[in-house]
């Protein structure tokens, strides 16, 4: 505090300062470690298979289990190929997307804190997220849970300028940003990717004109992933779309069921971050008021505060359910309760 004082630093240089020093952090040695099983593995075979054979559209004839290792989207996995190509085939190249995401997810966080706390205050919660441990430890892994975390949190920002946005000129930018978003998360992951729409769900219990536009902007969205998911169900048919009804919710998949149960993602959120234990407080406050009056007040605070709440508690709620329960899941409860 001294030597602030001594040498005065705006609050959006010390955000800078900061947000650059956490990067650094996650790249440290980034590609140092061999390649992590079971999913890392399996992404940089994929990605390995674009590179090589140029079947961009559909890896399974190179992916270790045919169908079963291919069927998640291609974004990340093109990601990965295009920086192999430029960076060679190494660890770096198979998680620089996901060290990207990273950091692109901290400073959004930021830009979100700046609408319900004073700017000083609102780095804590990019901090916060970066000092988290296992939101350290997927950034520096390649997968798809980081960059899936990244488009919900971009989303969700675009969501809020676009409230904020009142002449109709202004609301292009924010509706281009999402349909980007959701369009992105749709080509990351399956089912769980259309968490956006929990947005567009809450913009439409408020009054106001505009909000068709964001619906439009949905449709889009799901229009521009719809080819791959077409094309993989006209070419495999029922195995691929029975992948798409989600068997971990009702299955145990791969041994993943911890003794814990229910408990699972609350003992990991806590161990990777005490401080976390708030949410569950604020939760409970928030539930014992009536939420969808506070919802229809309108304000920038209550909405974004509202939406962190019901994206934090559906997501604990129906992982914590499912049968089968993965570490890296516990990053889709993170940005919220941050």
């Amino acid at each position: 505090m001294i030597i602030l004082k001594m040498f005065p630093i705006k609050d959006k240089q010390i955000a800078v300062i900061i947000i650059s020093l956490l990067a650094i952090i996650i790249f440290i040695n980034l590609g140092k470690e061999e390649i992590q099983p079971w999913d890392e593995g399996l992404y940089a075979i994929r990605a390995k298979s674009v590179l090589h054979y140029n079947d961009a559209w559909d890896q399974s004839g190179y992916s270790p289990g045919g169908l079963y290792s291919s069927t998640y989207p291609p974004l990340t996995i093109w990601c990965m190929s295009s920086f192999m190509a430029l960076f060679g085939e190494n660890g770096f190249s198979v998680r620089l997307f996901s060290a990207i995401c990273s950091v692109l997810s901290l400073i959004f966080i930021y830009f979100i804190a700046l609408r319900i706390m004073q700017k000083k205050f609102a780095i804590t919660a990019s901090v916060l997220m970066e000092g988290t441990l296992v939101w350290d430890k997927f950034s520096r892994q390649g997968m798809t849970d980081i960059p899936l975390a990244f488009f919900f949190i971009l989303t969700f920002w675009a969501v809020i300028k676009f409230r904020e946005s009142n002449e109709s000129k202004r609301l292009i930018a924010p509706l281009i940003v999402f349909t980007i978003g959701f369009a992105f998360a749709l080509m990351t992951k399956i089912v769980i990717s259309f968490l956006p729409l929990l947005f567009v769900f809450l913009i439409f219990l408020e009054k106001g004109n505009n909000k068709r536009y964001l619906l439009i902007a949905s449709i889009i969205a799901i229009a521009l992933a719809s080819p791959w998911y077409i094309y993989m169900i006209n070419h495999y048919g029922q195995p691929f779309y029975q992948a798409l009804f989600v068997p971990h919710i009702y299955t145990v998949v791969e041994t993943n069921s911890p003794k814990l149960g229910m408990l699972y993602y609350l003992n990991q959120m806590l161990i990777s971050n005490p401080l976390i234990i708030f949410s569950f407080f604020f939760l409970i406050i928030i539930f014992f008021k009536n939420t969808r009056k506070l919802l229809l007040q309108g304000s920038d605070n209550v909405f974004i505060i509202s939406s962190s709440m019901l994206w934090f508690f559906l997501s604990f709620v129906v992982l914590s359910l499912a049968r089968t329960k993965m570490l890296h899941y516990t990053l889709y409860m993170l940005p919220p309760a941050i």
